[in-house]
C-alpha cells in the first residue's frame, strides 16, 4: 500500500466493522416495512433456499414441481454446503448472504482501486457498504447478493486484465460475468458492458480486449446451455416463461409507457423516487456526472448502470431488491464524481451521504419485529413431526424445522392439484378473499370445514395473516 494511504487503514477497518455489525444486528428480525412493497421479502427466502434445505434434511429435492436448483444450480450447491456446515435456520441462511455481501465490498474495492485508485475505491465501498438498500438485502437470504458478488468478481478480472494487459484475465472477466446466469439470470443484463467498455493503452489492445471479453462471455453461455439448460429445458422454459410473461414483459405499448411513468414518478412503486429518498447524494452525483463514452475508464460501470435503468423502465415487475444488482455501478460513478469535487465540498457531500444512509439504517434496525421467527416456532409446535405443508408463505415458515414444504403459485408451481402434486398434509392459506377463493376451488371442501390448526401474522409492507389447515381430518 502506498505510504500516503497507510493512515487510511484504521478508517477502512472501522468501515468494515460498522458494515458487518449493521448486517448482523438482529439478523433474524423482519425486514423493515419501507424496504419493498412486494411480498417477495416474506416469501422468496423460503423459495430460493428450498432445494438446498431439503437436500440437507431429507436427501432429496423439495416436493412438487418448483425447484430452485433448476434456476440457480450454483447457488443451491453453495447453500447446500453452507447448511451442512452451519444449519438450516433462517438466521443460518441469512448468514450466507451476509458473507457474500461483505465479500462484495472487498471485491468492489479491489476492482475500483485497479482502475481508479484508492480514493474512488474507498468512497465507493463506503457508499455501497452503508447503502440502506444493499444493507437490508444483504441481510436476507435471496439470490441478488450472491449474484452481485459474481458480477463484481468479473469486474475485478476485467480491471486486472486492462491494467496488466493479460488476455486470460479478460477472458475470465467475460466467463465469470456470464456465469451469473446460474445464480440470477437478470444479472446477464450487465454482460454487454464488458464489450462496450473495452479500453486500453493502444487501439490494438482495445480491439483484442473486446475479442477476449466477448469470447469469455460466449464460452460461459455456451457451457450453460449445453450442460444445464438443454438437460432441464422443459422445466426452465415453463418457469422462465411464467416470469417473463407475468412479471417482466409489458403487454402493450401503453403498458410500457405506464411502466416508465411509474418508474420515474410513482412515489410508492417507482424506483427513481425510492433510490432518491434512500440514497440521494449518490443518485444526484451520478446524474450530474454521467457520461456515455465507450473508451472512458468508467464506461464499464456506466453501461452496467444503464442496463439496470433500462430494465427498471421496461419491466412490469420491479421490486426494490433487483436494485442490489445495479448498486455497485451507481456507487462507483458517484464516488468518481465526489472525488472530483473541491476538497471542502467533497467532504461535506460524503458526510451527507453517510449521515443519510446511517439514518435509514438505524431507523430500519431500531425497532425489530420477529413475526417470521414467531411463525416458525408456532408452526413447529402445531404440526405433526416431519409433516409436509405447502402454500405461498409455507417455505418461509419452515426454516429451522423438519417439515417438508413447497410453494403454491398459480401458473408457476403446484397449482393444478396442490395436494396430489406435493402429497401434503397441511396448506398455508393467505387470509385474503382472492387467495381463499382460489384454494377453495383447488382443494376438497372438507378442508375448510374445520377451523385452522394455527394462524399467524407476517409483517412486511403490510401485515399478512396466514391460516394453516389440515388436509386430512386425522391431522
Amino acid at each position: 500500500m502506498p505510504a500516503r494511504t497507510n493512515g487510511r487503514l484504521p478508517w477502512r477497518i472501522a468501515v468494515v466493522v460498522v458494515c458487518l455489525v449493521l448486517r448482523l444486528w438482529h439478523l433474524g428480525s423482519d425486514p423493515p416495512a419501507w424496504l419493498s412493497w412486494s411480498t417477495g421479502v416474506l416469501t422468496d427466502e423460503g423459495f430460493y433456499n428450498l432445494d438446498a434445505r431439503h437436500i440437507v434434511l431429507f436427501g432429496r429435492l423439495a416436493p412438487g414441481n418448483f425447484h430452485d436448483i433448476v434456476l440457480s444450480p450454483l447457488l443451491v450447491e453453495a447453500q447446500h454446503i453452507w447448511f451442512l456446515l452451519v444449519g438450516t435456520r433462517l438466521v443460518d441462511a441469512r448468514m450466507f448472504d451476509v458473507l457474500c455481501g461483505m465479500l462484495t465490498l472487498f471485491v468492489l474495492w479491489a476492482g475500483v482501486r485497479e482502475v481508479h485508485g484508492d480514493d474512488a475505491a474507498d468512497v465507493a465501498c463506503l457508499l455501497l457498504g452503508l447503502s440502506p438498500v444493499a444493507l437490508f438485502y444483504n441481510r436476507l437470504a435471496l439470490q441478488e447478493t450472491p449474484a452481485t458478488l459474481i458480477l463484481l468478481s468479473g469486474y475485478w478480472f476485467w480491471a486486472v486484465g486492462h491494467k496488466s494487459e493479460r488476455w486470460w484475465c479478460l477472458v475470465l472477466a467475460g466467463f465469470v460475468t456470464s456465469s451469473v446466469v446460474v445464480v440470477k439470470s437478470l444479472g446477464l443484463a450487465s454482460v454487454f458492458a464488458l464489450g462496450a467498455s473495452a479500453h486500453g493503452e493502444s487501439k490494438e489492445f482495445r480491439n483484442r480486449a473486446f475479442k477476449y471479453v466477448v469470447s469469455g462471455a460466449v464460452l460461459g453461455v455456451v457451457l450453460y446451455v449445453l450442460l444445464w439448460y438443454l438437460p432441464h429445458q422443459d422445466t426452465l422454459r415453463r418457469m422462465t416463461t411464467y416470469f417473463r410473461i407475468n412479471q417482466v414483459q409489458p403487454r402493450s405499448v401503453f403498458v410500457l409507457l405506464g411502466n416508465i411513468r411509474r418508474g420515474v414518478g410513482n412515489w410508492h412503486y417507482g424506483i427513481l423516487p425510492f433510490v432518491l429518498r434512500t440514497m440521494p447524494v449518490p443518485v444526484l452525483a451520478t446524474v450530474a456526472s454521467l457520461r456515455i463514452n465507450g473508451r472512458d475508464r468508467s464506461a464499464y460501470m456506466t453501461f452496467w448502470l444503464l442496463a439496470g435503468v433500462t430494465f427498471y423502465m421496461i419491466s412490469s415487475y420491479t421490486p426494490s431488491r433487483y436494485l442490489v444488482l445495479f448498486l455497485p455501478p451507481l456507487c462507483v460513478i458517484a464516488a468518481l464524481a465526489l472525488c472530483g469535487m473541491p476538497a471542502d465540498f467533497r467532504t461535506k457531500a460524503i458526510t451527507l451521504a453517510v449521515v443519510t444512509s446511517l439514518a435509514w439504517d438505524v431507523v430500519g434496525l431500531a425497532s425489530p419485529t420477529y413475526t417470521e421467527e414467531n411463525a416458525q416456532r408456532l408452526l413447529a409446535q402445531s404440526l405433526s413431526p416431519r409433516a409436509t405443508i405447502v402454500g405461498e408463505f409455507a417455505p418461509e415458515m419452515c426454516f429451522g424445522s423438519d417439515f417438508r414444504t413447497s410453494t403454491v403459485q398459480p401458473g408457476l408451481a403446484n397449482y393444478l392439484d396442490p395436494i396430489s402434486e406435493t402429497k401434503c398434509e397441511y396448506i398455508a392459506v393467505t387470509r385474503s378473499p382472492l387467495k381463499i377463493a382460489w384454494w377453495k376451488r383447488h382443494v376438497p371442501s372438507r378442508v375448510f370445514g374445520a377451523p385452522p390448526v394455527c394462524s399467524m401474522p407476517l409483517r412486511g409492507a403490510d401485515t399478512y395473516w396466514v391460516d394453516v389447515y389440515a388436509v386430512d381430518e386425522n391431522h
